[in-house]
């Protein structure tokens, strides 16, 4: 455990934030602490919102008078919740459908790659976002949960190409290494290859993996917040900039969709935008220090090595198939 103290650190933060986002309904105030005009002691008007950021409200407000910091709070459970239902699906199925693969004719593979090769020159925020096109240019009434659920699914389908074929390629060079070959030779079928010689591998793998693919889940996030695509759907009625149209703002106040939204406040009011920037910019460097420390001690995570002692230990002789 002595080994990963900074992916134990990291991941009691991400989930210390989570925990206070998922609770805040029952603590934290509906409108955010919302303050338009602010007194000083005489009673006489000395400002409006948006207030800088001060010792009471750190992060400031935004210009409908809003807690930035009670806001990016609220919405963090969004940002950290769908990224790593993103990510668990990539990676399940992704490795599943990538191992399944490489034992099939290589026609199949082929045909796979090339039904998905659009996925591959095409940029992933592009498919992305006309696969959200109906969801995210106005608002439709549609539950939050019903939209976030399409949108996960769109966020998986965009990376899930990548992920098998990749998986596939590792497994068909993990097959022509001289251990896999001497279990054929023996007489083991492809279940007992899988189970006993790949999956400790994938899985000692997986967690790397993971983070990677969570990394990649949180840079798409943000440049569909950039474009307005709000995680969780568009509500009417966002915050004030003093035009006549009622403007759209995110329904859930996910991290990426306040990024969207409070773009054009950057250069007159920055501390609206940077907090949900600061956000992405903790988890995403949280996620990298566990990266590199996972990729430090892979060495010590299961290897080939670790494979071959398992084939040989008592019972666990291959089956034939």
């Amino acid at each position: 455990m002595k080994k990963y103290k900074i992916t134990i650190a990291g991941s009691l933060i991400i989930l210390g934030i989570l925990i206070a986002s998922c609770l805040y309904p029952f603590y934290g105030p509906p409108d955010y602490n919302k303050e338009m005009l602010r007194y000083d002691g005489q009673g006489d008007l000395i400002g409006r919102a948006p207030f800088p950021p001060s010792l009471g409200k750190i992060f400031g407000t935004n210009p409908n008078g809003e807690d930035m910091f009670l806001v990016v709070l609220d919405g963090a459970k969004y940002t950290i919740l769908t990224a790593l239902i993103v990510t668990f699906f990539r990676l399940l199925l992704g490795v599943i459908t990538g191992t399944i693969l490489s034992f099939c004719h290589p026609n199949i593979k082929t045909y796979f790659k090339d039904f998905f090769i659009g996925f591959r020159y095409v940029p992933s925020i592009i498919i992305a976002i006309l696969l959200m096109l109906p969801v995210t240019v106005r608002y439709t009434g549609i539950p939050i949960g019903v939209v976030i659920t399409y949108q996960i699914a769109i966020l998986f389908i965009v990376a899930f190409p990548s992920v098998a074929v990749t998986t596939a390629d590792l497994v068909e060079e993990l097959k022509k290494q001289t251990f896999i070959k001497s279990s054929y030779l023996m007489g083991a079928n492809h279940w007992f290859i899988v189970r006993k010689h790949l999956f400790p591998y994938l899985r000692s793998y997986g967690p790397l993996i993971g983070v990677q693919q969570y990394m990649n889940t949180l840079v798409l996030m943000m440049h569909l917040g950039i474009f307005s695509v709000f995680i969780g759907g568009p509500q009417i009625g966002g915050i004030n900039d003093g035009s006549d149209d009622s403007p759209l703002a995110s329904l859930s106040n996910e991290w990426s969709g306040l990024i969207g939204q409070n773009f054009k406040f950057l250069l007159h009011y920055p501390w609206v935008e940077l907090i949900s920037v600061l956000g992405f910019f903790l988890l995403i460097i949280i996620m990298n220090l566990i990266k590199r420390e996972l990729t430090a001690n892979m060495q010590d995570i299961l290897m080939y090595s670790n494979s071959v002692r398992k084939h040989t230990k008592k019972g666990d002789t291959p089956k034939t198939a």
